[in-house]
């Protein structure tokens, strides 16, 4: 049953929270809880004369068939965060792990923008078929669904009904609260850290913490 729930607490908390949540029986042995994937406390290189990392001690379980959500402000880490499920992105520190026989991470971006709804409409289909093609067992969505078109929230239903029908884990980095309430669970980053989570949250009650955090409408 999703129900609605808060989150705030330190690393050992969000360790503790995202095992739970992700089906974890045991959260020192990932292969026997069933887990896709974990990241733990993964730190990345950041940019910029400070050099201040990008992620700092993330924590994260997903398993197959979750539907992630994750929002933040600029800077917050999470397009890096989406990159770091893929690969594209090293952790200078931490480890990333991922279930033997995982048989790939995709990242489907938003790209540029085509001019005229229906080209923007017929562009996602075609890279998203192009990312299912490959077979993944995880889809990294960035920002997939702020097209300029409308679309946004069937986008996202395709989404919810591709986890529901295929197995398929999927984490959307999005900035729509209603988009992101097809979600099971939306993450909430700021400098680099997941520093709240909302399960089966209403647009509302997403876009109030998202404020907080950062994101801009």
């Amino acid at each position: 049953m999703r129900g609605e729930m808060d989150f705030m607490g330190d690393d050992t908390d969000q360790a503790r929270y995202f095992d739970d949540l992700a089906g974890a029986e045991d959260a020192e042995d990932a292969e026997d809880a069933r887990l896709l994937g974990r990241l733990d406390d993964v730190v990345t290189g950041g940019t910029g004369n400070g050099c201040v990392p990008a992620l700092r001690g993330v924590n994260l379980g997903i398993r197959p068939g979750s539907f992630l959500a994750v929002m933040g402000g600029p800077a917050s880490g999470k397009a890096t965060l989406a990159r770091c499920l893929t690969g594209d992105v090293r952790p200078v520190s931490g480890t990333v792990w991922w279930a033997e026989g995982c048989s790939g991470r995709v990242l489907v971006g938003s790209g540029p923008e085509p001019d005229g709804s229906a080209i923007v409409a017929r562009a996602w289909r075609e890279t998203l078929m192009e990312a299912l093609a490959e077979e993944p067992d995880l889809l990294v969505v960035d920002q997939p669904v702020s097209l300029g078109d409308g679309g946004e929230r069937e986008r996202a239903v395709a989404l919810r009904e591709m986890v529901t029908e295929r197995g398929l884990a999927v984490v959307m980095v999005t900035g729509d609260a209603v988009v992101a309430a097809q979600a099971d669970v939306v993450l909430f980053l700021k400098d680099g850290r997941i520093v709240d989570a909302l399960a089966g949250a209403a647009p509302g009650r997403i876009a109030a913490c998202g404020a907080r955090v950062g994101v801009r409408d």
